[in-house]
């Protein structure tokens, strides 16, 4: 078991490398399971119709992770959030992991945002830990201007 310096240690050199890299993106959400190390982020906050966002997933931990398609999206609606249907019925939602992530790899998924209009969004990405089946779904807001 690693104590607090070490843990603390590591993560500053994971973000001293991420932001030297050029890779620094926002939104960043960790997985809270035994300590795993899994982020999911997009590369900005605000896109334009014509923009297509890039979804990354780092598995940052030593456990072989894999993650569900299709993401989802809600949109903010006064103060609730409410799912859009944006793929329709001819996409069916696939229940067991079909995309593995092993430990150290990073994985770039293109987010389709055509047809969606102004407003501000949530995309939902699952992602499961497979050494012990726990799944996290993680959640990364974004807006988008048309102007």
């Amino acid at each position: 078991m690693m104590d607090k310096r070490t843990i603390t240690i590591a993560a500053i050199t994971f973000i001293a490398g991420i932001l030297v890299s050029g890779i620094f993106f926002t939104q960043c959400y960790r997985l809270p399971v035994t300590g795993a190390g899994v982020l999911v982020f997009l590369n900005k906050n605000e896109y334009r119709e014509n923009e297509t966002p890039l979804l990354k997933i780092i598995n940052d931990s030593h456990n072989k992770i894999c993650y569900q398609e299709p993401y989802s999206f809600e949109k903010k609606d006064g103060e609730k959030w409410v799912l859009i249907d944006v793929f329709g019925p001819e996409v069916a939602f696939v229940p067991e992991c079909l995309n593995f992530v092993k430990p150290g790899q990073i994985v770039k998924q293109y987010i389709n945002i055509e047809g969606l209009d102004e407003g501000m969004y949530r995309v939902r990405q699952s992602v499961i830990d497979l050494s012990n089946e726990q799944a996290t779904e993680f959640v990364v807001e974004f807006t988008i201007k048309n102007r």
